[in-house]
């Protein structure tokens, strides 16, 4: 093993001259390759020779070729007890990103972007991202899903407001669920007093229902 662990580093080495030094990527891709089979699968130098393998075929637009290096250098990544979290983060996204923009693959795409969501609660590209291949989908659940993550992960209240009104339009046009839609309406003019679109939205509500004791008090606190 300590024999291949050193046929990997030299390899390695290889197809950086090949790439940086002489540009010669395709010669570099194939000793990239032969560093990857002999590399030991704990070594550090794994994640290397994979994100530079993925790097190399992306600039060769082979896609699944780079997201499989990806999803190789994943799994390294999980099974490396002292993994930088971030490392692993920005892999996921790297991965998400590819599959979503590259190979249209939207299942996969949404997979990813969960597991980077998993590891970094709020992670505000991932989420919106997620929000985007839901609604393309017509996933409207999913989306919510999204907007309340958005709202809980938002620290500013004018933030939070905005994301609460957009839960709440969803969820009166797309879903059909009006209280809870006008419950999102009602925490968006608590977190931000005085936000217009919630206000009209609530008075539009009101006044079609007939609610006219809910609409004088909603007025009253303009």
């Amino acid at each position: 093993t300590r024999d291949a662990a050193a046929a990997s580093a030299a390899y390695h080495s290889l197809a950086k001259v090949l790439a940086e030094r002489l540009g010669r990527s395709e010669d570099a891709i194939a000793a990239l390759g032969e560093a990857r089979k002999l590399s030991p699968p704990e070594s550090p130098l794994l994640l290397l020779i994979l994100g530079e393998l993925a790097r190399l075929q992306e600039q060769q637009q082979r896609w699944e070729a780079a997201a499989e290096a990806l999803r190789a250098r994943n799994e390294a990544l999980n099974a490396s007890p002292n993994g930088d979290p971030q490392e692993r983060i920005a892999n996921k996204l790297r991965l998400a990103e590819l599959c979503d923009e590259k190979l249209r693959n939207g299942s996969e795409a949404v997979a990813w972007y969960r597991a980077v969501i998993a590891h970094a609660p709020g992670h505000p590209a991932a989420l919106a991202a997620l929000g985007r291949l839901h609604a393309r989908a017509g996933n409207w659940e999913g989306v919510l899903e999204t907007f309340l993550a958005e709202v809980a992960a938002a620290t500013d209240n004018r933030e939070k407001a905005q994301k609460s009104f957009k839960a709440a339009s969803l969820l009166e046009e797309r879903l059909g669920r009006l209280p809870e839609a006008i419950d999102r309406y009602l925490d968006a003019l608590q977190l931000h007093p005085g936000f217009l679109p919630a206000q009209k939205a609530l008075e539009r509500i009101y006044e079609k229902a007939g609610r006219w004791a809910d609409l004088v008090k909603l007025l009253e606190r303009e």
